[in-house]
């Protein structure tokens, strides 16, 4: 049986408090009914959370409770009657949407925006009250003002920077700029085209600056001002929409100082090279005339050496003689490296026999209340190095040991021995770069003198910085350079009073070495023929005399000569008599390949040419052939002798 009781419609359900409450509910905002009077009638769940209140509190409260709790965004109280519910009661219109602020109990303040709606009886004028609906922007709110402190702080930013800053459209008209010419307002730039603000010689190279932007392009344009002043222009992409880039960035600097600096950096670049090739000029002046020297000091050394009755006391001090000049001719090699006129010589080394051959020399620079122990460990593998520069390092540590000592009695211990890896991460100052060998040879100096203190030790190695009266200080630092140079590292310990530590950590260098023991002891000399006539040409006297003397000694019959002009004239009176010509490279009239091509002309005697220049001799070609031996200043008399007993073979 069917029952006559119809069924409900929408509307029906609309129309009952439980759906609206339902529909209040789920609305996103606030939502507030108020009587005609102003009173609270009703809200939902998201108006008492918004306004800070429960809802029996809600519903207790009329709208002009809420004034001493309202302001304006801009910070100024928001009274009652300007409520747009208020508004909307007095005059029966929708009011809204307006931005009102709204401190909580809590004091917490939060931002919505409030509409109000008139609510009518049906068919009737008369406002029973209003619905209030409004929505939380708090967050919103908050981001919009970082968002304008931001732009704000950009705004000064941009302002107080040096450049100039602009943005132009694709029509290369000028969007925003920080800062506008002297005599110039923003609007009157605003709005431009950017060539009307640059010379007419700079637009067109500007104006493929700017479209190369627009195309995805950087470039930096350079624009030399009629004042003088010197403006390099960046130009970038900026504003990028979806398919184009709708404006380009323009960063304008003034570099009129910095083009001014660099113009100064490279003349002054031009002006170091200068110095540098002059003195580079120089020391290989100096190293020649040393070597020259040398020659003289080491063939007469020499000469004593074979009058000196083996192991005396005057055969000890020749042979001291020529281990220092044996090393200052290693100097002048350096300084011929340096000019560019010789080289390094870099090879395997035993290390404790470097050190060893250098005991007399150390002992007499120690101080002489130092006692000076060797502890030199046996079977250490070789190090690659240049043995002139190490002997310097050596010298160097020992003389500040020495130095730390004073003038008070102490102890010097100069030792090697084997490194590893864990000492060198451990405790050098400056270790190795790269990965840290397996292998390390160490050299140790340790004295108990004076010390350091932590600034002293941490500013050891900065050139021309020293604790020494009179002192360049670049010991340390040519030390440091040094061993870098060999791939090596520095430990240094040290505290006042207790005496400083220093270790030097070489890689080590596995292969065959060179022995340097040899060229401090005495060589068997080989005795001339005692029938050949040598020709000696050489414009330093000092050195020339000295081998006069020293091939006469061995037998030949040599004929002196100043210079190359007076040996050709001599030669063209006698020649056949001679069966060798040795000749200095160097000399102000004719030079020795100059004497070398004369003579090629005249005869085929054989020629050796002596030069105080390191390695590099560049003889033509055609002049090859002709040339028996070149022999380079300082050598030692077994050496000479030696070539010029080959040069005289089969004659």
């Amino acid at each position: 049986m069917k029952s006559d009781r119809a069924e409900p419609t929408l509307e029906d359900l609309f129309a009952t408090p439980e759906v609206q409450r339902e529909i209040l509910a789920s609305v996103p905002g606030g939502v507030v009914v108020v009587s005609s009077s102003g009173a609270v009638l009703h809200a939902n769940a998201e108006a008492t959370r918004l306004l800070g209140f429960a809802y029996d509190e809600l519903t207790q409260r009329y709208v002009s409770d809420w004034s001493p709790q309202t302001c304006w965004e801009d910070g100024s109280p928001c009274a009652a009657e300007d409520y747009p519910v208020t508004r909307c009661l007095v005059t029966g219109e929708r009011q809204g949407p307006v931005t009102i602020g709204v401190h909580q109990p809590e004091g917490e303040l939060l931002w919505a925006v409030f509409n109000a709606t008139p609510l009518r009886a049906p068919g009737s004028e008369q406002v029973l009250g209003a619905a209030v609906t409004f929505f939380d922007v708090t967050s919103r709110r908050r981001v919009e003002d970082e968002l304008r402190a931001s732009q704000e702080r950009f705004g000064q930013l941009v302002e107080r920077v040096e450049e100039t800053i602009l943005i132009a459209d694709r029509d290369h008209r000028v969007q925003y700029i920080n800062r506008v010419a002297v005599g110039y307002s923003l609007e009157q730039v605003l709005g431009t085209r950017l060539e009307e603000h640059i010379p007419p010689e700079y637009r067109e190279v500007s104006h493929q600056a700017v479209e190369g932007a627009f195309a995805g392009e950087e470039s930096t344009t350079l624009v030399e001002a009629t004042n003088g002043r010197s403006y390099a222009t960046q130009v970038m992409p900026f504003e990028r929409g979806a398919d184009e880039i709708r404006s380009v960035l323009l960063i304008t600097s003034d570099v009129t100082e910095q083009r001014r600096t660099e113009a100064q950096r490279r003349q002054l670049a031009v002006d170091l090279a200068a110095k540098v090739e002059g003195m580079s000029l120089l020391a290989g002046g100096v190293a020649h005339d040393f070597n020259n020297l040398l020659t003289g000091i080491l063939c007469n050394v020499e000469l004593g050496l074979r009058e000196a009755g083996a192991g005396s006391h005057l055969a000890l001090c020749l042979q001291d003689a020529r281990s220092a000049a044996n090393h200052a001719a290693e100097l002048t090699r350096q300084l011929l490296a340096y000019s560019g006129r010789g080289s390094i010589e870099v090879a395997r080394y035993h290390l404790g026999q470097l050190v060893q051959g250098m005991s007399r020399l150390l002992k007499a620079q120690a101080s002489r209340k130092a006692e000076l122990e060797f502890e030199l460990a046996d079977d250490l593998p070789p190090v690659r190095a240049d043995p002139t520069q190490l002997r310097q390092v050596v010298l160097n540590l020992i003389g500040n040991a020495s130095d730390a000592l004073g003038d008070e009695p102490g102890r010097i211990l100069l030792g090697t021995g084997l490194g590893t890896r864990e000492e060198v991460v451990a405790n050098a100052s400056h270790p190795l770069e790269g990965e840290i060998p397996a292998e390390l040879v160490v050299l140790e100096v340790r004295d108990d003198g004076c010390g350091m203190s932590p600034e002293v030790l941490r500013r050891m190695f900065d050139p021309f910085f020293s604790t020494k009266q009179g002192s360049r200080g670049l010991g340390m630092a040519g030390v440091l350079g040094i061993v870098r140079s060999h791939g090596g590292a520095i430990a240094v310990e040290s505290e006042p009073g207790q005496g400083t530590r220093v270790r030097v950590f070489f890689p080590a260098s596995p292969g065959p070495t060179v022995d340097l023991s040899g060229s401090l002891s005495s060589e068997p000399t080989p005795e001339g023929s005692g029938q050949a006539r040598v020709l000696l040409v050489d414009d330093e006297d000092a050195a020339r005399k000295a081998l006069a003397r020293a091939l006469r000694a061995s037998g030949y019959e040599v004929h002196e000569c100043g210079g190359g002009r007076e040996a050709l004239e001599r030669f063209e009176e006698e020649g056949a008599r001679f069966d060798l010509v040795i000749s200095d490279l160097v000399m102000p009239d004719l030079d020795g390949v100059q004497l070398l091509s004369e003579l090629g002309r005249r005869s085929e005697v054989p020629l050796i040419l002596v030069t105080a220049y390191g390695a590099g001799l560049e003889v033509p070609p055609n002049l090859q052939a002709r040339l028996s031996a070149v022999v380079y200043k300082p050598f030692t008399l077994a050496e000479l002798l030696e070539r010029v007993a080959t040069s005289l073979e089969g004659r």
